[in-house]
């Protein structure tokens, strides 16, 4: 259980951080971000940016307590989730035909994909929290570490091209970055 939680701690911690990076990595991909949450007309448009530096700030706070504070970390990171996923949903019945901005600026508007992704993630929380509620027998080796941690890695790079492996499932649509 302890490589399954550390794996699954791992992975979150990777893809929470790359999600802060990419919305903060330039004043034009945190804008992009904070008008995707306007396009998905789910708060007053004056508010768009008190919610996107509000996700924001939850997203890091979820990094860092996935760092130093795991079962917190999980579970900070399964309430985002729900309501990501929650977001989208309202987002598609409302209309909305909007980018996702999960890791920065993209093309690919929000659909089913990213609802499995959110769901995947969200699996990966529960689980997490789960295995930290059991305890630790603290049996781990320094190669179990490294395979444990190779696995997440492998992992959180396919849930963040989630997009681009979508595109080469379906050659027909173009959901490349344009950036």
């Amino acid at each position: 259980m302890d490589y399954l939680v550390l794996g699954c701690r791992c992975m979150l911690f990777g893809v929470f951080a790359v999600a802060v990076v990419g919305k903060l990595r330039s004043g034009r991909a945190f804008r992009d971000f904070a008008w995707s949450i306007r396009e998905l007309r789910l708060v007053r448009p004056r508010r768009t940016r008190a919610v996107a530096i509000a996700a924001i700030s939850a997203e890091t706070a979820t990094v860092v307590m996935l760092a130093l504070l795991p079962l917190a970390g999980f579970l900070a990171a399964t309430v985002l989730l729900i309501a990501f996923s929650a977001a989208i949903v309202v987002g598609l019945t409302r209309g909305a035909r909007v980018p996702c901005q999960c890791f920065g600026s993209s093309s690919t508007p929000l659909g089913g994909a990213h609802l499995l992704r959110n769901a995947i993630l969200l699996a990966a929380a529960l689980t997490g929290a789960a295995g930290s509620l059991t305890g630790h027998s603290a049996r781990t080796s320094p190669a179990g570490v490294a395979l444990t941690a190779a696995c997440a890695a492998a992992v959180m790079v396919l849930v963040l091209f989630l997009d681009e492996f979508a595109a080469f499932l379906a050659p027909g649509q173009d959901t490349r970055n344009p950036s």
